[in-house]
């Protein structure tokens, strides 16, 4: 009879006792835990488009493995968004760049980057070592994933296939669940040797891809990888082998801003970077407060000082940007960053603080007649108006304030249409024009009314709001 081999399922809320635990090759289940990552890809409002599935962090310093079909099946405009999940599908949703993928679709394979100080911030130190050898039948494996409406999924089970088959892939006897794929296939030395495929659908095995598969896209990564083993080395441990010599730089350019009002210069930043024929991602991640105070171009190898340098002269006229070298254990090499600042004080890209306009004084009064059919006993009003005092300043919505100089005696209600006087008596007041109300032009109507004709109500003062002059990038 078949062996279905073990399945544990383990919740990642679990107690601090079962954190410590360890799967069967001794491998600690938190290690599994830190590792494994929700993958999904979701429309411009955060619909995912289909299943969500599993991922696999490959080195702190940010790369993620994952099943090339996830991304390409699910994938429908140039809007949608890949986001990932750290240790739990219900953690901090983080937008993930797209890398890459391997260049045939059997191998199943796409290569996704987040900032490194994310991984920081979860508290994630160590990732698993890279054994890209082929895997032997019969040796023990742990996998991990996420399947759909299940929170953390650890199996086990021994490979099954002597060799790779014709679909690129590996079987190996353990229950694969929808959602787990491109989790990490792990050997019982705790190295990653793969990740998950899927379900076969001619004998009721796991698949899984092999990393020999993906070799090519690790090693843009920067990441260590054990291409083989020792001739005595009977335990089939990974072993270190050099890396080949790093692609041409830049291999990649990822563009962040810090608020909505810096997408323009971002964008023509990356036509600029295209007409150098620098390879540039072409979606800009708006990252908010996790944005530096002032703009920078990062790195995160000695070796790409000069591609940095690279995407600094094309955007840099005027020295605005700095070159930063980013700590990184194992520096994905190619890599570079360009970071919009915060816009906690003025700089470059950022508007300067807001200032005061105001329109000129106006007056609106009715009464001051005992003839009650007299115009000067009707309501009286009045739309007073600002607009930007200067061609690169934009008014900031809602920011209006009639300030009044005098007034009469009368009831006044700030900011609000009075259609009936409430107490019987006269009222003033102003309230704004909804639909004057934008950064070109902001509008409030003023007004005064009086019930007893010979009673002169009156209002004087003029409209204030704020504006920004933006700086030019």
């Amino acid at each position: 009879m078949r062996n279905i081999g073990s399945f544990i399922f383990f919740w990642l809320m679990a107690s601090p006792a079962v954190a410590q635990s360890t799967v069967p090759g001794q491998i600690p289940l938190q290690e599994l835990m830190d590792n494994t990552v929700f993958v999904d890809v979701t429309d411009s409002t955060g619909k995912s488009r289909g299943d969500p599935g599993s991922g696999v962090l490959l080195s702190t310093n940010g790369f993620i493995l994952t099943a090339r079909h996830i991304i390409e099946q699910n994938r429908k405009e140039a809007t949608d968004k890949i986001v990932v999940a750290l240790k739990t599908p219900n953690g901090q949703r983080l937008n993930a760049r797209f890398f890459g993928c391997t260049t045939t679709e059997l191998s199943d394979a796409c290569l996704l980057y987040v900032a490194s100080l994310d991984i920081a911030a979860a508290g994630i130190t160590k990732s698993f070592p890279l054994s890209c050898r082929m895997p032997r039948a019969t040796e023990p494996l742990v996998v991990s994933g996420f399947p759909v409406k299940s929170s953390f999924v650890v199996v086990t089970g021994p490979v099954t296939s002597s060799d790779i088959g014709e679909l690129n892939k590996m079987y190996m006897d353990v229950r694969v669940l929808p959602g787990m794929s491109g989790g990490p296939v792990v050997d019982r030395n705790g190295a990653l040797i793969g990740i998950v495929y899927g379900y076969g659908k001619d004998m009721p095995l796991g698949m899984f891809t092999p990393l020999t598969e993906a070799a090519n896209l690790i090693q843009q990564t920067g990441i260590p990888c054990a291409l083989g083993t020792t001739a005595n080395n009977e335990n089939n441990t990974p072993v270190s082998v050099p890396q080949n010599t790093a692609p041409a730089l830049p291999s990649k350019v990822y563009i962040q801003i810090a608020n909505s009002e810096q997408r323009v210069a971002a964008k023509a930043a990356v036509a600029q970077l295209k007409t150098a024929n620098i390879p540039v991602e072409t979606g800009v991640e708006n990252v908010g407060a996790k944005a530096p105070n002032a703009p920078q171009i990062r790195y995160f190898s000695d070796n790409d000082s000069g591609a940095a340098q690279a995407v600094q002269r094309v955007l840099d006229q005027g020295d605005k940007f700095a070159l930063v070298k980013v700590a990184s254990k194992n520096p994905p090499p190619g890599l570079v960053e360009v970071w919009y600042p915060r816009c906690d004080s003025v700089g470059p890209f950022c508007p300067n603080s807001p200032e005061q306009v105001a329109s000129g004084n106006v007056d609106v009064e009715s009464g001051g007649s005992t003839d009650n059919k007299s115009d000067v006993c009707k309501t009286h009003s009045t739309v007073v108006c600002v607009k930007p005092s200067h061609p690169n300043a934009t008014l900031v919505p809602g920011t209006a304030q009639f300030v009044i100089s005098e007034r009469s005696g009368g009831v006044f209600i700030d900011g609000k249409p009075i259609n009936a006087d409430p107490i019987g008596t006269s009222n003033i007041g102003w309230f704004p024009q909804p639909d004057q109300n934008s950064p070109s032009q902001i509008c409030v109507t003023a007004y005064a009314r009086t019930s007893a004709c010979e009673t002169k109500v009156y209002l004087r003062g003029q409209l204030q709001a704020q504006e920004i002059r933006t700086t030019s990038p």
